[in-house]
């Protein structure tokens, strides 16, 4: 029978140690997620208040101006999704209470659901279907922490190999999920959070792996303004490995902020 104390022990994650910063390795945490979420913001305004003043004035020669700078943000809008899905390795790699940070990911999940619906889904509310980004990220979470979980308890009978194909098959059981759920990211997200979770010991692999995941997804569905991403996972190889400023609670609390203020603006606007 373990003790209190081998229970704690494998909710922790597995301890590295620190790799030395490169020269060229300016960019914390913080500074990462800061990034991500100033695209994120840009992508949405183009979303809620530049396309719609585009339809106003479609026909109109203010109309290209509009259309171009939609456009343009919407480019730089997807520099924010590979940022958040490193944000969540690292996170996975590093916290100390893993149950506290899934439960964390699945309250804003849902917290974050009415903003979502109201400011990008015509306001149609529904927690089963068409659901917010953090659902990928809480999906691709308990994925990745359970294919670790089960790489620890079976450490001595499986091989290295075998460890990375159980969480492999984990991850394609919770893109499933994801799809069934008509997740934002779906099972893209899936796949890249889980890549770059996998090759977190390798920041030019994780990159590789990262714009790999990217290709496929705008192969399989003819959209390739996502390649733009790829800017987001170049600023990967420029992190130090350092948490930077702990203002954790505000990054959770600006997803669904935004949302409903920019909900609020669009309603009185348009």
């Amino acid at each position: 029978m373990g003790s209190r104390n081998d229970t704690v022990a494998r909710t922790q994650a597995p301890v590295r140690a620190p790799r030395a910063a490169r020269p060229w390795q300016l960019l914390d945490g913080t500074m990462l997620k800061w990034v991500a979420i100033v695209t994120m913001l840009v992508d949405h305004v183009a979303i809620t208040l530049v396309y719609p003043e585009f339809l106003a004035l479609r026909g109109t020669a203010a109309a290209v101006t509009w259309a171009n700078a939609y456009n343009a943000m919407r480019d730089i809008g997807r520099i924010a999704f590979p940022l958040f899905c490193f944000a969540l390795t690292e996170g996975l790699a590093h916290t100390h209470n893993r149950p506290r940070y899934a439960l964390r990911l699945f309250l804003f999940a849902l917290v974050s659901e009415i903003p979502f619906d109201l400011a990008l889904n015509d306001g149609k509310i529904s927690f089963v279907a068409d659901t917010n980004v953090m659902y990928t990220l809480f999906v691709c979470f308990m994925a990745l922490w359970a294919g670790d979980s089960i790489r620890r308890a079976e450490g001595d009978r499986l091989p290295g190999w075998a460890g990375d194909v159980v969480t492999i098959a984990l991850l394609a059981a919770g893109a499933v999920v994801d799809i069934r759920l008509t997740s934002d990211y779906s099972w893209f997200g899936i796949l890249l959070g889980g890549s770059l979770y996998l090759t977190r010991q390798h920041r030019l692999a994780q990159v590789a792996c990262g714009a790999a995941c990217t290709v496929l997804y705008c192969l399989i569905n003819a959209r390739w303004i996502e390649m733009y991403a790829l800017i987001g996972l170049a600023l990967i190889l420029f992190y130090n490995g350092k948490r930077g400023r702990g203002m954790k609670y505000f990054f959770y609390a600006f997803y669904p902020g935004h949302l409903l203020i920019l909900a609020g603006i669009h309603a009185l606007v348009f």
